[in-house]
């Protein structure tokens, strides 16, 4: 009876350790859910290499706007996760918006936010 026990728990250990796994290997947000936010960034990316003022504005009011419409979706998903994206658009909002602008700051803080976008659809 002792022998069923250890078996019956070492597949037990192994079922639950292969769950996990491949819970793991789950992307946190789908290509869908982050190709909107990956798309109004490289637009902002755009217009700041054209230094398009108004544009860069417009560009990231609207990425801000359209992140913060799926906070309530996504943060669920991973907090961790929402939480290093959305630092990272506050900075590049910062440098874009802020009385003292900083497009270069910006501009790295997107294409970081760009890559942070791509890894969290990746397992």
């Amino acid at each position: 009876m002792r022998n069923l026990f250890v078996v019956v728990l070492f597949w037990v250990t192994c079922f639950t350790t292969l769950l996990f796994a491949a819970d793991a290997l789950k992307p946190v947000y789908t290509v869908d859910e982050t190709k909107a936010f990956k798309t109004l960034a490289n637009e902002t990316i755009q217009a700041i290499d054209a230094n398009d003022a108004k544009t860069m504005v417009e560009k990231i009011t609207d990425l801000e706007t359209a992140w913060d419409e799926k906070e309530a979706v996504l943060k669920p998903k991973d907090p961790a996760t929402w939480t290093s994206i959305d630092k990272t658009l506050d900075k590049a909002i910062s440098a874009i918006r802020s009385s003292k602008k900083d497009y270069p700051k910006g501009k790295a803080a997107l294409q970081l936010l760009v890559t942070k976008l791509d890894q969290a659809t990746k397992p």
